[in-house]
């Protein structure tokens, strides 16, 4: 924060968002297994919902009781992992049988049903269990069930999300060559499922998918939280940035190989596929965040139209032809949703329409979106259905576009605004939802943009008008001019070729511009490719991995221009063409991308100093003619249930094959069915139930080198019994007392970037 005076705006944010921690923080929920203790009421909420039409009279009852419950505990298995299937069978066969037969679950003197899956989620993939996440947390009879969710979820095998935020995602039928774009993507769950299905389909030669997922956040901090979410997926097709939704840049990448090279002709990225989650109220979560009951009023979603507007709008403009684009907000109410996407619509009509989505995800219960509806002031004091009903003291907080848009003869246009869904909680015990989804069938017209602008400057009235982002309060200033905030990257082509201006003529200055301002700059590693300065790394690399020629070296970068890499990164072709074109240099402020497939180690150790990622070794494993080592399930296990393991447990054959092998990094693979022939370490064909665990020669010794929650992980799937699975921990400290079991092991940290001769210790019976 800086250091000048705060206005009165900010603090009363400060304020809320200090008791709304105070409200939720662990203190409380010691005291109370949920929000049993929190208000759930609020009259203005209740009178808003009852008289605006929003929900049903003969429904009121059951939405407004099932508002006030809290929201059962959701999670879906990640589809693309290619253990998958093996998850999901793991969960129906054992984990969800001992939950619900060995320890039942008794809340409140009621015996809860076991999880059961998502009717409409497609392959069984995501469940629901009647618990909510305090509760699954604190009782006992959930512990190991808990412990196993958190553990999956670290791992990237499973996702905890709530079960109406997995909708856009689905919606929007992600292929691998696609080019995504999540405008407001933190914290990241949507993201993931994106990502998760750009993958979905690839086959499994360990080929990248062709498309990118380019996540974006205004946030700076809240960026890293999406860098959490998608480095679990382990892609090299997903970029974290970091810009102001309402104005993101125009992108460019070189339109063929040649172009590449020379620099000399580039190609603005247009997305096929879009997502707008846009800031928004947020009176769809009261179940999950009960502090909303004390806060709520008409005039916050009053105050995001606009912001939600622009964020639509440009998702509009960057969205190729034939694309598809989904709007939803976690807000039930119209001025944030039906509002938004009738406005965009209207200033648009021969370029954008809402798909009919009627037949998708059956099984989901939803109602339609509202063709009519009113708007009220802060005070709920009046209930307007016409702009021209509005008083000119109140036209600076409500704007005419919060209306369903009329024709120049005060008719109201029809744009199909039924094709939206609503969910209300009480249909599925969920919370409430919005979304909409939107084709782009030709390019955006010329007078179409004109009178979107025209629109925009007369709705605002000249006036002041402060808007929230993600919890940041924004002040649009009418002194502003086209020229001052119109940038020559913010433009949209037409369907002539000219070039107009896009809806940014009436936008703020950026969010990362106005944080350079003020002294708040985050200033982010840069992204470098291998030079080739740098080849002889890579050389060394292929010669002690042996790497095929068919490996797209040009794709790996490292984050540091110091001669010493500590970490070499992997990225698809499309991130590697949008990262190295000069016209992205000034305009993209990357946070994160590219997976990780080698981190430096000791180069006393071996002959490279570069040993192979947990992270990466997905992306690398089917590449190496090198250093691998393909070994029995039982070898496997051993190698994963302790941190040290003794050579007295692991087959002959494989303690042969090892003397055959230099000190170093190595993958060792094996088969969920046991399938591989492990009998040697010829280049096989892998299928889906393939694991794949990085290990370390040492001197007289092998072990797995990855960490212990991916262990656990790994050893569910080989069939381990859950009690059985514990991980032997020592430290240096017990070594030099002695270890009487005639073993040799290995001592380093999960941690430690390297491993040293220092950290091989030989225990012998002489």
């Amino acid at each position: 924060r800086g250091r000048g005076k705060k206005n009165k705006s900010n603090n009363q944010l400060d304020k809320t968002w200090v008791e709304t921690r105070s409200l939720t923080d662990n203190s409380y929920h010691e005291k109370s297994s949920g929000y049993k203790d929190l208000p759930t009421t609020n009259p203005s909420f209740e009178r808003y919902y009852r008289e605006s039409g929003v929900v049903k009279l003969e429904e009121w009852d059951s939405f407004l009781a099932t508002c006030r419950q809290g929201l059962p505990s959701c999670f879906r298995i990640t589809g693309s992992k290619r253990n998958a299937d093996a998850v999901l069978q793991f969960l129906e066969n054992r984990k969800f049988f001992e939950l619900s037969l060995t320890a039942p679950v008794i809340v409140d003197g009621t015996e809860v049903a076991p999880p059961s899956p998502l009717p409409w989620y497609p392959r069984r993939l995501a469940w629901k269990m009647n618990l909510g996440r305090h509760v699954l947390k604190k009782n006992k009879n959930c512990e190991d069930f808990h412990k196993f969710l958190v553990n999956e979820n670290i791992c990237g095998s499973i996702s905890r999300q709530e079960e109406v935020s997995m909708i856009p995602p689905l919606l929007l039928d992600v292929e691998p060559w696609h080019k995504v774009l999540d405008l407001c993507a933190a914290p990241g769950s949507k993201t993931a499922q994106l990502v998760e299905f750009l993958h979905c389909n690839n086959d499994l030669s360990g080929r990248p998918p062709e498309g990118v997922v380019i996540a974006n956040d205004v946030m700076n901090q809240r960026c890293y939280i999406m860098v959490h979410q998608t480095k679990r997926l382990q892609s090299p097709a997903v970029m974290i940035v970091n810009h102001d939704a309402r104005c993101f840049p125009n992108l460019y990448y070189p339109e063929s190989i040649e172009d590449a090279s020379s620099g000399s002709s580039v190609k603005q990225l247009r997305y096929d596929r879009v997502l707008c989650d846009v800031p928004c109220s947020g009176d769809g979560t009261l179940r999950k965040n009960p502090a909303i009951w004390r806060t709520w009023s008409p005039s916050t979603a009053n105050g995001l139209h606009v912001t939600q507007y622009k964020i639509l709008q440009r998702g509009v403009e960057l969205m190729d032809v034939g694309g598809l684009l989904v709007y939803s907000t976690c807000s039930m109410n119209p001025v944030e949703n039906e509002a938004v996407v009738a406005s965009v619509l209207a200033c648009n009509p021969e370029s954008i329409h809402l798909v009919d989505i009627d037949d998708k995800l059956n099984g989901l219960k939803r109602s339609q979106g509202l063709k009519q509806w009113s708007v009220t002031n802060k005070k709920l004091s009046n209930f307007y259905t016409n702009f021209n009903d509005v008083p000119k003291s109140e036209r600076n907080s409500i704007a005419s576009t919060m209306f369903p848009p009329q024709d120049e003869n005060g008719d109201l246009i029809d744009c199909k605004l039924e094709r939206c869904w609503r969910i209300f909680p009480h249909y599925q015990d969920t919370g409430g939802f919005f979304i909409a989804l939107i084709t782009k069938t030709a390019p955006l017209s010329k007078n179409g943009t004109k009178d979107r602008n025209k629109s925009k400057r007369d709705q605002i009235q000249n006036s002041d008008v402060i808007n929230e982002i993600d919890g940041e309060l924004v002040e649009t200033k009418k002194s502003l001019t086209d020229e001052q905030v119109i940038k020559e990257s913010d433009t949209i082509e037409t369907d002539k070729g000219s070039e107009v201006a896009s809806s940014t003529s009436d936008q703020i200055e950026p969010v990362a511009k106005r944080m350079r301002n003020s002294g708040r700059v985050f200033k982010e590693d840069p992204f470098i490719f291998m030079s080739e300065k740098e080849r002889d790394i890579w050389t060394r690399l292929v010669k002690f991995y042996g790497i095929r020629e068919t490996y797209p070296s040009e794709q790996l970068l490292t984050r540091s221009d110091s001669t010493k890499k500590r970490k070499i990164y992997f990225v698809n072709k499309l991130i590697h063409d949008i990262l190295s074109c000069q016209d992205n240099v000034d305009r993209l402020k990357v946070v994160n991308t590219g997976v990780n497939i080698w981190s430096r180690s000791s180069p006393s150790e071996d002959s490279i100093g570069f040993r192979v990622v947990q992270e990466g070794v997905y992306s690398i494993f089917q590449y190496l003619t090198k250093r691998i080592l393909n070994i029995s399930k039982s070898d496997m296990i051993v190698m994963l249930r302790t941190q040290f393991p003794s050579t007295n447990d692991l087959s002959e054959s494989l303690l042969e094959r090892i003397k055959t092998i230099d000190r170093g990094s190595l993958v060792m693979i094996c088969n969920i069915d046991d399938t591989i022939d492990y009998s040697s370490d010829e280049s096989v064909e892998y299928g889906d139930g393939v694991v794949a665990v990085c290990g370390w020669r040492g001197q007289v010794t092998l072990r797995a080198y990855t960490n212990n929650d991916e262990r656990k992980s790994i050893l569910r799937l080989l069939g381990v019994e859950i009690d059985e699975i514990r991980m032997g921990f020592i430290n240096k400290q017990t070594v030099k007392d002695g270890v009487a079991d005639g073993s040799e092991i290995i001592i380093d940290t999960e941690t430690d970037p390297g491993i040293c001769d220092k950290d091989v210790i030989e225990l012998s019976d002489e």
